[in-house]
This record gives structure tokens, C-alpha cells and sequence, in this order.
């Protein structure tokens, strides 16, 4: 094993024998190389076996001047060993063996000599080494102060990054609070997909995909109009759900509102574009940096108090503007549109035949509407697809909601007879399919050919008919209510365009009663 010692001892005893140059010319100082110079120059000694003083004597010769000539090859060969700060255990004997050996020829006390080997290192290398290892913890402490200093500047700029992200987000949420937010329309959209029939449909969900894979398509907007009844709403909430379909890599819904006429908020066209646009920054964090940028500055008017076409072009327009293309085609759903009537006027219908199609290509608008004339004449450009009752695939989707259905209740002889018959009662109404399916798996056992035109009238209105007349029976013989009074009530919610006030309707079926439905 190497060990620094022994180099040092090597040095050690050559220079206890040969002391190292002092300040003072005293023989007892001068070193090795001084020495050796002066007694091979002053005291005329000359090379063993006429060799000059420069190549080493040969083993068998123990001369005078040989044992000189070794006392210096061995000191500029232990200097050399020197250098790597050890000499392994092997190398220290034999050059140790070698040296003694010398100095024995030249007279030195063997004892000593061995006595010299013996001993530690010396307090010079003791203290040498006390001076390495100081040397080194200083250089440790010192690259562990300089280790924790970066740790803690790093930390630091990790913290100040931290912070401003956290400051950013907060800044972000705070704007982002402004816009209004409708929480439930995920209900909403799952009581209608709950009652889609699975099977029908295909051809104009067909249509919707196909629209939406063909990015060089110029239309932003499809428009699906159809009478009440014929399943519009279940189709948006079809085009909701494909969402988590994997299939669907070309597109992505990005945001969806229903609009009721029952809720003021849900047909305020103001909050749908608000709440369109806060879906959107869910999926667009391009998009949210950008309105965000556009919310903080002076808008000089709140949001609320905007009109909607500049509502539109704060919260969509300008934002989207400044968008590269994602690569992906953004869907938003828009059903009921006919719904977004508020305070007489439709704001929304102006702004969705004139403004939407100046929005990027890959942001398309999936619209639902009753047929109404003036809807119809406004969104006429925009070509929307019309379901019909009567048309053939709309008959097979009703006849196939049937079987699906009722068809285990339907006697096996009598089936395709059966359900041919609801198919022309339902008069192509999809919604009036399903109260017939309703009420056929809650009233009827088993459905026979006899019992449907006893129990079954046709179309909507009939379904309509017989609510109203139950709550008739209901509320007479409950509350004593009139069929005049009745009547009052009944044409008081058919022109209401909200929901009636309780104060209001106990009025209409209770007059000069002291009964309250409260």
C-alpha cells in the first residue's frame, strides 16, 4: 500500500544524514546535491569504473565513490516518488534496503539507521499533515458553504418564481370571477343523453361529425331546426357526451349551454356568452391569457351592462383574433336558441347569423332552434338542417325507440302490427314517442291492438290533454277549485313567458277562498 509517510521517511533519513541548505554556509546545512558537488569536485574523487557521475554503479561495487553516486540516485529517485505523494510498502523496503545499505558503506551507524526507520514520520510530517488536513476541511467547509449558498439561491428564485405563478393565477381568478357561470349544466345535459335512443340519429350526427373534421369547411355555424318534440336537445347533449369518445382526435367540445325558458338566467344571452367563454378558458390556456389581458384593461364599461354584440366581441372576437391555429377543431353547443329570447328582444339570433362566422375556422357553433319565422328568416344563410316528422329515416328512428322499448310487452303475434300503430299514433314526434313509452311500461301490462285506441289518443297535443286534465281532477277535489277558476289558471301559464309567482296562481284558482297553497 502507498503511504505518504514512507516517501517522507526516505527523505527523512537522507536529510538527518545530509541536512537541507540553512541561511547560514554551514557544512552541517548544505544538501545533498551541494555535497555531492564539492567532494566530487574539491576532494578529486572520480567516477567508479571510469563511468561519468551521471549513470548508477554497478551492484557489486561498494566503493567510496559508488556509495556516493547511489546517496544521489536514490535521493532524485525518491523525489520522483515524491511527487505522487506515496510509495507503495514493496518499493519503500527495497529502496530503503538500498539506501542503508550505502550509508553503512560510507561509515554511518547501522543502529541508527535502523532505529530512523522505526520512528513515526517525524513532527515535520506530522505537522505537514496536520497542515494537509486543515488544508483540506477548509476547502470542504469552504465548497459546503458555497453548495448551500446556490441551494438557497436557487430555492430563492424557485420561491420568487412560485410567488409570481401564484400571484399571476390569483390576478387570473380574480378577473375570471367577473364572467358569470351556469353549474348546472352537466345535469342538464345528462337528463337529456339519458334519453337518447341508442341507434338513432346517425345520419345527422353523421352530418355533425363530417362538418367537423373538414377544417377547410367556411361554415362556423350549423343550424338544426326541428318542431317541439323532435329530440334537438338530445342530439346537443349526443354531440356533448361524444367528447369522451377517443375516436373523436379531429375535434373537441370546448363549451355547451341550454338554454329554458323557465330560468331567466339560462336564456340571458349575456350570461351564455360569459359562461361560454369561461368553458372555453379551460381548454384554451392560449385563449384565457388572452382575454385575461383583455378583462384587466379599462374596459370603460362593465361587462354586465354591455350590449351583447360587444360582449360578443370583448369576450370572442378580439381574444381569438390573436390565436395561431391549435391544430384541433373547438366546439361549443348552443341549444335552444329560440329560449334566448330575454326582456322581448333575441340579441343572440342578430349576433349569431352576422358575427359568428368571422371567428377563426377552428372554432365551430353547433345551434339548435324551433323553426319560428323570425329565427327561420334570419339564420336562412346559414342553411340549417331540418328535421322532419315525416321523412323516412325520422319514422325508422321513432319505430326503433319503440322496439327498443315496449317490444317485451307487446304480445309476439301481434308485434309488427303494434308497433306500427304507435309509430303513426306518435305522428314523427320523438318526445311524444317516449311519453308513450312512459306510460306504457307504467300503466299497461301487456299493450294488445285492442287497448290502443281505448287508452292511446295520437299526437303531442293528446299527451298535453290528459296532464292538464288529472291536475283538473286533482286540484278540484283537493282544493275545491273550480273549472272555471281552472281554466283562469291554465290560460294565465300559457301566456306567462316565466314562471308564475305562488301569490299570483293561489289568486287565479282560489279567488274569494281563504285557502292558501301555501
Amino acid at each position: 500500500m502507498e503511504t505518504a509517510s514512507q516517501s517522507i521517511m526516505l527523505l527523512k533519513c537522507v536529510s538527518k544524514l545530509f541536512p537541507p541548505k540553512g541561511a547560514n554556509p554551514d557544512s552541517k546545512n548544505f544538501d545533498i546535491s551541494l555535497l555531492f558537488l564539492l567532494l566530487t569536485n574539491i576532494c578529486g574523487l572520480s567516477p567508479p569504473r571510469g563511468k561519468d557521475w551521471n549513470h548508477k554503479p554497478h551492484p557489486t561495487d561498494h566503493s567510496l565513490e559508488s556509495n556516493l553516486l547511489r546517496i544521489k540516485s536514490f535521493r532524485n529517485e525518491l523525489y520522483g516518488h515524491v511527487t505522487t505523494t506515496g510509495i507503495n510498502t514493496p518499493t519503500f523496503n527495497a529502496l530503503w534496503r538500498k539506501i542503508s545499505g550505502a550509508l553503512c558503506g560510507l561509515g554511518l551507524d547501522k543502529t541508527a539507521i535502523d532505529r530512523l526507520k522505526k520512528e513515526p514520520s517525524g513532527e515535520d510530517y506530522i505537522d505537514l499533515l496536520a497542515e494537509w488536513y486543515v488544508s483540506e476541511l477548509s476547502i470542504k467547509l469552504q465548497l459546503e458553504d458555497m453548495r448551500r449558498s446556490l441551494t438557497e439561491l436557487q430555492q430563492a428564485q424557485t420561491n420568487s418564481k412560485d410567488l409570481e405563478g401564484q400571484r399571476e393565477k390569483h390576478r387570473e381568478s380574480e378577473i375570471l370571477k367577473k364572467l358569470a357561470n351556469i353549474d348546472s349544466l352537466e345535469k342538464i345535459v345528462r337528463r337529456h343523453a339519458d334519453s337518447y335512443v341508442e341507434g338513432t340519429r346517425l345520419s345527422i350526427i353523421a352530418t355533425v361529425e363530417s362538418w367537423l373534421n373538414d377544417r377547410s369547411c367556411p361554415n362556423r355555424v350549423m343550424v338544426i331546426s326541428g318542431n317541439p318534440g323532435m329530440g334537438k336537445s338530445v342530439i346537443s347533449a349526443v354531440m356533448c357526451e361524444k367528447r369522451n369518445e377517443k375516436r373523436n382526435e379531429a375535434w373537441k367540445l370546448a363549451g355547451r349551454h341550454f338554454c329554458q325558458h323557465d330560468r331567466a338566467r339560462h336564456r340571458n344571452p349575456k350570461v351564455m356568452l360569459q359562461s361560454l367563454a369561461s368553458q372555453l378558458c379551460d381548454f384554451l390556456p392560449d385563449y384565457k391569457k388572452a382575454l385575461v389581458e383583455k378583462l384587466s384593461r379599462n374596459l370603460g364599461v362593465e361587462i354586465n351592462n354591455m350590449e351583447v354584440k360587444d360582449l360578443f366581441e370583448v369576450l370572442f372576437e378580439e381574444p381569438l383574433a390573436t390565436l395561431d391555429d391549435p391544430g384541433l377543431t373547438f366546439l361549443i353547443v348552443i341549444d335552444g336558441l329560440d329560449e334566448s329570447e330575454f326582456q322581448g328582444r333575441n340579441e343572440l339570433l342578430d349576433v349569431i347569423a352576422n358575427y359568428f362566422q368571422h371567428l377563426p375556422l377552428w372554432i365551430r357553433f353547433l345551434v339548435t332552434t324551433r323553426p319560428e319565422r323570425n329565427i327561420a328568416e334570419t339564420l336562412t344563410n346559414l342553411h340549417p338542417l331540418q328535421l322532419d316528422p315525416n321523412v323516412e329515416e325520422n319514422v325508422k328512428d321513432v319505430y326503433l325507440c319503440f322496439e327498443k322499448k315496449v317490444s317485451h310487452l307487446l304480445q309476439s303475434e301481434h308485434r309488427e302490427i303494434t308497433l306500427q300503430a304507435l309509430v303513426q299514433k306518435s305522428e314523427g314526434v320523438m318526445l311524444y314517442a317516449h311519453y308513450l313509452v312512459d306510460f306504457i311500461q307504467k300503466e299497461v301490462p301487456v299493450l294488445t291492438p285492442e287497448l290502443l285506441d281505448s287508452i292511446l289518443t295520437s299526437g303531442i297535443s293528446s299527451i298535453y290533454h290528459s296532464y292538464f286534465k288529472r291536475l283538473e281532477t286533482e286540484l278540484c277535489k283537493e282544493l275545491n277549485v273550480t273549472e272555471d277558476h281552472f281554466w283562469n289558471f291554465l290560460s294565465g301559464v300559457a301566456a306567462a313567458r316565466e314562471p308564475l309567482p305562488l301569490g299570483f296562481v293561489s289568486k287565479l284558482l282560489l279567488s274569494r277562498k281563504s285557502t292558501s297553497l301555501a
